[in-house]
């Protein structure tokens, strides 16, 4: 295609006769000169060779307003480029200052930016935002939609400047944007970004019934949403029905291999590789199919390797970072799981993975006050994620402020707790602050356990130790005297249960009088007596159980 368009290039000072130039009035260039010059420079700018653009384009980009851009964003995806080669390259961030300044200085002084022309706006507003100015780019970038709300790269780069629910007020003043069916499709978008799921979910469906039901885009939308739910089920059914219709479809297909991974289905995840494989082994999706594949196999070293080889087609793709940050972290390697986390936080700070990523890590680390920082991110973009919850206050508790550590532990359970650890510790938090509110968390919390089957046997023993000492101080003594029994069965407070039973046969002798009440402390002691025994023949194992723990 470029030696095509190099030889017709070199024919350009030949003129046409009137037929052939009709033929080309259809097009958006004046003169056949341009639209050669365009042929040649759109090869260039196809095959990556962005300065053999620009330099082509530029004797004309005063003339042609296509060649002007092309040449313009030539230039910045130049910059973009060797930037993303050179971590940090000051000398690549004044280039983009540099075009900028050529881009605005291309129009008479004292134009205003709101009569610029789209594409101009829409380029200033990204070079503005890698120079860290948000306002200016926010402004260029609704300035543009204002004047072409049908500009998709334009809603994607605002859709970066939204990093909050806060920040949804830019786009209520685009009243002539917002008529425009583009509208509709950012709000989806920028809904699932800042995981407003069910807001999220409507209006995909209302864009459905507004006939785009066929639109793989939208179904693929909806499965991420589901995902973001935890109606983790739903979503896989739906990227299977996406598969069915589009079976050559690879886009977020490394999404619905995330979600293969949680469910632990190795199988299913070996049969995706296997046909991106063969739709598109270099494509940045196969990449990360292939390293999720190797990760729940265990091989972490292998799925850093492909999460490495997808970053090298797209640097700008947070899932692989966010994925091998997760891998470093396997590998107990937390500076590297930072660097990683922190690139993925870059691309896109609305990735909750990655800010909680960077908060397990520095937790790991022992640095509390840092993972609370990158909880509360975290939690900022999911505020009903009953886990991220849960890790704060774990934060808090560290940081020796029980009262917000406790407030989130309530806040996770009311949320559903999945992980069912914000029962336990509110009952922990709140044993001196108030026992009463720590005795109905610990039997919720042993109620839980009983009805899910799952146990952890030292804190089921410590939960009935506490609930026997609190009966007693109520002088509930059948509670207590319930509770304290119960402890015999865990070594761990069987000696304090015991010293508890007998302070409640001490009690019950100074209220009771005579032979009864003798009698029945008799009986206490014998029973503490038998249970003793018949817990140490349990735990103690004889000669042949050593020789088979041995062999």
């Amino acid at each position: 295609m470029t030696a095509l368009a190099e030889l017709n290039f070199s024919l350009n000072h030949i003129k046409l006769d009137s037929k052939a130039m009709s033929d080309l009035s259809a097009l958006p260039f004046k003169e056949k000169e341009y639209y050669d010059t365009y042929l040649l420079c759109k090869s260039f700018f196809d095959n990556n060779e962005y300065l053999r653009c620009a330099f082509f384009a530029e004797p004309f980009s005063k003339h042609c307003e296509v060649l002007r851009f092309l040449r313009f964003y030539a230039l910045f995806l130049d910059c973009e480029k060797k930037r993303l080669e050179i971590v940090s390259d000051p000398k690549q961030m004044e280039h983009l200052s540099e075009l900028s300044h050529e881009i605005l200085a291309s129009y008479s002084e004292g134009v205003d930016p709101r009569n610029y022309e789209p594409y101009d706006l829409y380029l200033l507003g990204m070079i503005s935002r890698r120079l860290g100015d948000i306002d200016m780019a926010t402004d260029y970038l609704v300035g543009a939609l204002r004047k072409n709300p049908n500009i998709w790269g334009a809603w994607v780069e605002l859709s970066f400047l939204i990093v909050d629910r806060k920040r949804l007020t830019i786009i209520e003043d685009m009243d002539s944007a917002s008529k425009s069916w583009m509208y509709h499709f950012f709000c989806g978008h920028i809904f699932l970004e800042l995981h407003m799921n069910e807001k999220a979910l409507r209006t995909y469906f209302a864009l459905q019934k507004a006939g785009f039901h066929k639109s793989t885009y939208i179904k693929s939308q909806i499965a991420i949403a589901y995902h973001n739910v935890q109606r983790v089920d739903e979503a896989i059914e739906t990227f299977d029905t996406l598969s069915e219709e589009d079976p050559y479809r690879l886009d977020d297909m490394d999404l619905y291999s995330n979600m293969l991974y949680v469910k632990g289905e190795k199988y299913y995840l070996q049969v995706l590789a296997n046909k991106a494989v063969e739709i598109d082994k270099y494509r940045v999706e196969t990449s990360c199919i292939i390293g999720n594949l190797h990760s729940i196999k265990r091989e972490h070293h292998k799925a850093i390797e492909y999460f490495e080889r997808a970053l090298r087609i797209n640097p700008y793709y947070l899932s692989a970072w966010t994925l091998m940050g997760h891998e470093f972290m396997e590998l107990k390697n937390s500076n590297a799981a930072i660097q990683c986390y922190r690139e993925a936080v870059e691309v896109n700070r609305h990735d909750y993975r990655a800010w909680n990523g960077l908060g397990q890590t520095y937790d790991i680390l022992k640095m509390p006050a840092y993972s609370l920082y990158y909880y509360k991110q975290a939690h900022n973009l999911r505020p009903n994620d009953s886990r991220l919850l849960t890790a704060l206050g774990e934060a808090y508790e560290k940081l020796d402020r029980p009262r917000c550590a406790a407030k989130c532990y309530e806040r996770a359970k009311q949320l559903g707790d999945i992980e069912g650890l914000a029962v336990l510790k509110l009952a922990k938090m709140q044993k001196l602050t108030d026992p009463d509110k720590a005795a109905t968390a610990y039997l919720e919390y042993l109620q839980e356990m009983q009805a899910n089957s799952v146990a952890d046997r030292d804190e089921e023993g410590k939960a009935h130790l506490f609930l026997a000492n609190y009966n007693f101080n109520k002088k509930d003594v059948d509670a207590a005297y319930k509770h304290a029994f119960k402890c015999l069965e865990y070594p761990e407070v069987k000696d304090e249960a015991k010293a508890l039973l007998l302070k409640l046969a001490s009690a019950k002798e100074t209220e009771g009088d005579g032979e009864g009440d003798t009698t029945r402390n008799e009986g206490l002691d014998m029973d503490i007596s038998t249970t003793d025994d018949a817990t140490n023949s349990t735990a103690t194992p004889g000669p042949a159980a050593d020789t088979t723990e041995a062999s």
